[in-house]
């Protein structure tokens, strides 16, 4: 489990946006789902979040 980051406050949607992006570019999304919850925990929507980084990829933006 990464514990990069807290399930406490202070994930913001950058930062939670940044790190799901690196990982799902790397292909680990068993990182991902164990962030997951630390996303939920914090308030950020991780259905609209997900949506926003696939946009993004689609368009060819790969920087995080």
């Amino acid at each position: 489990m990464n514990s990069f980051y807290s399930t406490s406050k202070g994930l913001n949607y950058f930062q939670a946006h940044s790190y799901i992006k690196e990982k799902l570019l790397e292909g680990d999304i068993e990182a991902i789902e164990e962030f997951k919850p630390k996303v939920k925990a914090n308030g950020i929507n991780y259905k609209k979040l997900m949506k926003r980084i696939e946009w993004e990829i689609r368009k060819g933006n790969y920087d995080y």
